[in-house]
């Protein structure tokens, strides 16, 4: 097999960037080797560990995983001291996994055992601690509050999804806070005095949505603003004439979306940016420009891949995404369910039609995994077969191939690239990333989901406007639009 790497012209000494991107290049190409590629020691190793299945195929560590974020969630030891301000975010990295992985269930006949009650009711009381009576969430007990602290652990609450849980968040005091954090521009500050970014505005425009707090005086001018942070290369900026970024991208488009003013984005150019980020050799995404590929890019630029799709099809599949109508402090939640998903199975080669397999998006999670599936067929350097995706502009093949054969640690966890250490950080969003890259738009409305390697290998569906399971959304919403929702009775 002839590899095509990246080179720099020989008249030239190469930058340290080149020298980076190759380096980076020969690594993955080494993990992306299937079984047959690899030397019989290596292989056995390997299928030993159950890396690869019988027939050949890359597989999901799932139990690995699992073992490791579980772990995590019991106990961190004293090196975990510096991200003493992340509590709320370490809990939602690894419930969210969880929840991805196996389906993290607190009530009824669906709830699993090995998911302690207690343990659950411990992430609700450390939650509780970071909330100040001021409103919002600090990354710690009398810690300052703060818009990405403030959406990790309400996302975590959401994710328990008890009655609780829900309970647990100031909605009043919470809405005064994210008032005082509106900034004249239309964006909102990460916190009190703090930077005016897309990244405090997402927070508070996907929080304020979920709780039903989504005003027209929260609103107003918001999506001006994020309007303004796109750039001449497409993608968005953190604040107005900034280099696009793909943690920028997916906060200022998913915010639109959010608002109904996704359109009135330069979709194509977006589009395109976006595209151009996913790397030919390695298939994972880069955050930016003449970076190195990462893992937790599959989420941030694959979501968004899928977010464009959905507006672009004209079909209101990004409104189902958002899950609430009507007009603003209005809004009611949206219950419509895919009726139908299907899983490909068959092999993709020669042309061939796959076979369908009629199964619900409930059930998809759970079924045998002995007969849905797509098998490999793009092996490396293979750069002209065709994609395998159902969303334009994002080779859902591709990714998963990276997430599977690179991010992946043997004992669990993933990772940002071959060579770095896993953390929670990499585990939730390479897992996010690889539950969007197999179902796209399914899991919106229904439709095909693709599954690269073994067929148990496919997740729950996230939703990719939150990056919460799609039900955890559904549930929030019957809960919450209930409650006054006013300005007047939010301040009274």
């Amino acid at each position: 097999m002839n590899f095509t790497f990246y080179s720099s012209s020989s008249l030239r000494p190469k930058t340290r960037t080149e020298i980076e991107q190759e380096e980076c290049e020969r690594m993955c190409v080494r993990h992306l080797r299937s079984l047959e590629k690899l030397d019989e020691h290596e292989a056995s190793g390997l299928q030993a560990a159950g890396f690869f299945n019988d027939d050949g195929e890359v597989r999901l560590l799932r139990k690995q995983h699992l073992d490791y974020v579980m772990r995590g969630l019991r106990y961190l030891g004293p090196g975990f001291i510096c991200l003493d301000a992340s509590r709320p975010w370490l809990c939602y990295w690894m419930l969210h996994s969880i929840d991805l992985l196996k389906g993290l269930e607190t009530t009824g006949e669906a709830a699993h055992a090995d998911v302690d009650t207690e343990l659950l009711r411990h992430v609700m009381t450390t939650m509780a601690s970071c909330q100040n009576v001021g409103g919002g969430f600090g990354g710690g007990t009398q810690q300052l509050s703060h818009c990405a602290p403030t959406y990790a652990a309400v996302l975590a609450l959401l994710i328990v999804g008890t009655e609780e849980a829900y309970r647990i968040i100031d909605r009043p005091a919470l809405y005064r806070w994210f008032l005082a954090r509106k900034h004249p521009s239309g964006g909102f500050c990460m916190h009190d005095d703090g930077e005016v970014d897309v990244r405090g505005t997402y927070t508070v425009i996907s929080i304020a949505s979920l709780l039903n707090l989504l005003t027209p005086e929260l609103t107003a001018d918001v999506a001006d603003y994020l309007l303004s942070c796109q750039t001449y290369e497409g993608g968005f900026g953190g604040e107005p004439g900034q280099e696009a970024h793909g943690g920028y991208v997916f906060c200022a488009f998913a915010a639109l979306v959010i608002l109904g003013r996704a359109e009135e984005a330069d979709l194509v150019s977006l589009e395109g940016w976006v595209a151009r980020r996913q790397m030919e050799m390695e298939g994972g995404f880069q955050g930016r420009t003449n970076k190195l590929v990462d893992g937790c890019y599959s989420f941030w630029q694959g979501a968004t891949a899928v977010l464009v799709d959905m507006v672009l099809s004209g079909e209101g599949e990004a409104e189902e995404a958002v899950g609430w109508r009507g007009s603003l402090g209005q809004a009611q939640p949206c219950s419509s369910r895919p009726s139908s998903p299907c899983l490909q199975t068959g092999d993709g080669k020669d042309g061939g039609s796959p076979r369908l397999d009629e199964v619900s998006a409930d059930d998809a999670a759970n079924i045998s995994y002995k007969t849905v599936a797509i098998q490999p067929s793009l092996d490396v350097g293979e750069h002209d077969t065709p994609s395998l995706g159902r969303v334009p502009g994002l080779n859902q093949h591709a990714l998963q191939r990276y997430i599977l054969h690179c991010a992946q640690a043997l004992d669990g966890g993933l990772r940002d690239k071959p060579g770095k250490p896993r953390d929670f950080y990499h585990t939730c969003y390479n897992l996010s990333g690889l539950s969007c890259a197999q179902w796209g738009r399914a899991g919106g409305k229904g439709g095909t989901a693709l599954v690269y390697g073994d067929v148990g290998n496919l997740l729950h569906i996230t939703n990719p406007v939150y990056n919460i399971r799609r039900e955890k959304v559904e549930r929030a919403l019957r809960f919450y639009y209930t409650a006054p929702a006013s300005h007047g009775a939010l301040l009274s």
